[in-house]
């Protein structure tokens, strides 16, 4: 911008000196016979001539042209950085409600979430309308059980809070810049705007390649031992970002856990802390038993892929091309983890299944007549090891 602005002056200068023409030389055009006489001399002396006001004028309007760049180009400099913010506003509106829209809220949810917004637009300074009941039936359903819901709120200003043993939405006054976030949601939250955000999104997710990572899965494979005892998985502290004493509010916070459960919080609410919990945890252990109570343990990273553990297994197994079912560790309802996704289905996650930090899962055949479970491959077969209590990972 500075070399634009000296290229603009220095043309400007060169058009106000060829407009006006080279300076008169007074010494060359005046003859000793044409000398002026000492009045004379005194009126010329006092009256500037017609080329001097000439050449005071151009200097003149050459500062105000010079002026007047300079001002173009700080307004030009200040446009540009009002248009940057405003794009980044605009695509941050756009992520926050295309995750919301992604949870597939029904009609009836957004139409509440508009709503409440459109209250707080046309009336900011009304603290009724800036302070919601999230155990509310409606709110709980247009917002505290869909994906993105809580997020949207505290996009937008709010503040979850508790409160008499429930959970509010509380908003301050809001600002310039919360009102137009504000407009901004309302507006995508029509719905032909919904409809486009969820078609965009589900091309989105079916395009982006997930790109594989080379684990170090630390193998191990031991002996036959009681469902009980492979349960029993202790973590080394390379698994964790916990200090001593996070480790010791950890252990609080589980015996307040019960407590906790009898409050009225949102489903949305409830996964984003667990969520935040799981976010220490940088690998998980998960075990696989197979029915002859042999197990198999490797290790992986949280945002994997659930079909990384069948690849897994399958490499593992003497006859690779049986096909299995690996059944999630809850005793109460055994359910299948899910193998690989359909076409155009986002890959659910290790993290998404509840299998972090640590989990053992129950492999279970799909025998035919030809295909039958034999057993893991001899190779791993030789590295089987006795389990000691809080065997895990080496590192």
């Amino acid at each position: 911008m500075g070399d634009m602005k000296d290229k603009m002056k220095g043309f400007m200068k060169k058009v106000s000196f060829s407009s006006s023409g080279p300076p008169p030389n007074h010494v060359n055009n005046l003859s000793s016979q044409n000398l002026p006489s000492k009045q004379n001399t005194k009126s010329l002396a006092q009256k500037p001539s017609d080329s001097d006001k000439r050449i005071e004028n151009k200097c003149v309007n050459h500062e105000e042209v010079s002026s007047h760049i300079d001002n173009c180009l700080a307004s030009e400099a200040s446009n540009l950085g009002v248009e940057s913010k405003d794009e980044e506003v605009k695509s941050g509106v756009e992520e926050c409600v295309s995750v919301y829209v992604s949870g597939k809220p029904s009609d009836g949810s957004v139409e509440v979430v508009v709503k409440l917004l459109k209250n707080i637009g046309k009336e900011p300074t009304n603290a009724k309308f800036r302070k919601i009941r999230m155990g509310n039936p409606k709110i709980k359903e247009a917002i505290g059980d869909v994906v993105g819901g809580v997020e949207l709120l505290e996009f937008v200003g709010f503040e979850l809070k508790e409160e008499g043993g429930e959970i509010w939405g509380v908003m301050d006054v809001p600002s310039e810049e919360q009102l137009v976030k504000l407009k901004n949601v309302v507006s995508l939250l029509e719905p032909k705007k919904v409809e486009e955000l969820a078609s965009a999104s589900q091309v989105k997710a079916a395009s982006e390649p997930v790109e594989p990572k080379k684990i170090d899965r630390q193998i191990k494979v031991f002996f036959s031992v009681p469902e009980s005892v492979a349960a029993k998985i202790v973590l080394p502290d390379s698994f964790f970002n916990l200090s001593h004493e996070e480790l010791r509010r950890e252990a609080e916070m589980k015996r307040k856990k019960l407590e906790e459960s009898k409050l009225l919080i949102p489903k949305s609410f409830r996964e984003k802390q667990a969520k935040a919990a799981r976010k220490k945890y940088t690998k998980s252990i998960i075990r696989i038993q197979f029915p002859d109570g042999v197990l198999l343990q490797g290790v992986f990273l949280p945002s994997e892929p659930t079909s990384a553990l069948y690849e897994f297994v399958s490499s593992a197994l003497k006859e690779p091309s049986l096909e299995f079912d690996l059944l999630h560790p809850v005793l109460v309802k055994r359910r299948v983890i899910p193998h690989f996704p359909a076409t155009g289905e986002r890959a659910i996650t290790l993290e998404e299944e509840d299998l972090i930090p640590s989990a053992l899962l129950k492999f279970k055949p799909i025998e035919t007549d030809s295909v039958v479970f034999t057993g893991l491959c001899n190779e791993l077969l030789e590295i089987s090891e006795p389990l000691e209590t809080g065997s895990a990972s080496s590192s």
